[in-house]
């Protein structure tokens, strides 16, 4: 009996290890590109909201909040690929991925907006930034993360800069507003030639009792864990 649930405990792990294998998600062109590569950069997120707009809150701060959370979420998933990237003996990711203060900085001295990122062709930002091959995720949401109260976004801005420096901080304050339905892809694109890689999608369900940066945390974990240029690929 004992040698039984061992043997059950070891096929589990192996099921686990298998669907969270990176494998999964590359494609044919994987391999012609990616074992050149020597260094990335992460975009910030496209971010879309569906939600309905409150009165007195105009465009400009809508887009304001939009790149704002953009940011956000860059930053974040930056920071998980780093921690898959710490030890090379354990089959961790092995390219260098480019600082996003200067991925950031890059785009701005090219005059692109962070909104800009969102449609601008990627082989064109990767020759901006000098990078190999950039990693392009959308977001689509009909709430901001960073509100209490999903229909209260017109203090908002204000509300995300200090949840930006809690992030960063690790102090976590503030809950997410309600549940709904997140959907995220992720895309690893070559720089040269403009094709798909790896790619990752999925739709999340979020609810009041995460806090916020434990719930953007979630995301990009996931997304890192599966995330290629492992040396068993």
């Amino acid at each position: 009996m004992k040698n039984l649930l061992l043997l059950s405990t070891a096929f589990s792990i192996m099921l686990f290890t298998i669907s969270c294998s990176p494998k999964r998600y590359i494609t044919q062109d994987y391999h012609q590109h990616a074992k050149s590569h020597k260094k990335i950069a992460v975009l910030p997120y496209a971010n879309f909201y569906t939600g309905r707009i409150p009165k007195d809150f105009s465009i400009e701060d809508l887009i304001a909040l939009q790149e704002e959370e953009s940011v956000l979420f860059q930053r974040s998933l930056y920071f998980q690929l780093l921690e898959e990237s710490r030890n090379h003996q354990k089959n961790d990711i092995y390219v260098s991925i480019e600082d996003i203060n200067i991925t950031n900085a890059k785009l701005q001295e090219a005059g692109i907006t962070i909104k800009d990122t969102w449609k601008k062709d990627p082989t064109e930002l990767a020759e901006i930034l000098g990078v190999d091959a950039v990693v392009k995720v959308d977001l689509h949401k009909d709430y901001f993360l960073t509100n209490e109260e999903s229909a209260i976004i017109n203090v908002a801005t204000t509300v995300f800069s200090g949840v930006i420096n809690r992030t960063t901080t690790g102090i976590n304050t503030r809950r997410l507003g309600r549940t709904s339905e997140m959907y995220v892809n992720a895309t690893l694109i070559d720089g040269d030639a403009g094709v798909s890689l790896w790619a990752y999608n999925k739709k999340y369900d979020t609810d009041w009792q995460c806090e916020t940066d434990e719930a953007i945390s979630r995301i990009n974990h996931k997304i890192s864990k599966r995330f290629p240029y492992r040396r068993n690929l």
